[in-house]
């Protein structure tokens, strides 16, 4: 990539994303350390390929979508996961977005305060995940690497050491409903 944190890049990276890794991100960092933080871990992992760095919310739902510049997915390929490190009003933007999405993509939210409250706000705007917001680095990379072992758990991998697996042909987002009828059967 040429620009990780102006958000620009050539088609070419943009292709080879698609094709050699699992998972696509799309990144929504409000600092510009913070994204280069997380370009330069991403830059290690096998299973994880930044597909975009979102400047500001509106391009990132502009590209969730597949709008103006971004209708090319051969250039811009869709996300299956979005990473959002951003005030609590342009991260609802997004979450929002990827919501109504009909395939929506994972959705890693990354806070200042990591509490109780917090990933409560976060899980009920959208989010699949809450995590503390890495503060160097180190932490950074450690955040990748937990990523990698935890991607595969979500999607229902059989790579990955499953405690809870939800069998069938229906989306994470139906899961508590699913849960629901389930319980009331039995």
């Amino acid at each position: 990539m040429s620009d990780p944190i102006a958000g620009k890049g050539s088609a070419g990276d943009k292709e080879s994303v698609a094709a050699k890794y699992r998972w696509k991100v799309l990144l929504h960092v409000e600092k510009d350390r913070d994204a280069l933080w997380l370009v330069q871990a991403l830059e290690n992992s096998d299973c994880i390929g930044l597909a975009w760095l979102a400047k500001d919310s509106e391009e990132a739902s502009l590209y969730l979508c597949g709008q103006d510049v971004y209708a090319n997915r051969a250039k811009y390929p869709q996300p299956n996961l979005v990473i959002v490190n951003s005030a609590r009003r342009d991260a609802a933007k997004v979450l929002e977005v990827t919501y109504e999405l009909p395939d929506p993509p994972v959705i890693v939210e990354l806070t200042a305060r990591l509490d109780v409250s917090e990933s409560l706000k976060a899980m009920g705007a959208g989010a699949d995940c809450c995590q503390p917001k890495p503060r160097s680095l180190g932490e950074t990379l450690a955040f990748v690497d937990w990523l990698e072992g935890w991607l595969p758990s979500i999607a229902g991998s059989l790579d990955a050491d499953n405690i809870l697996a939800f069998p069938g042909s229906f989306g994470r987002r139906d899961v508590p409903q699913r849960l629901g009828s389930a319980q009331q059967t039995a």
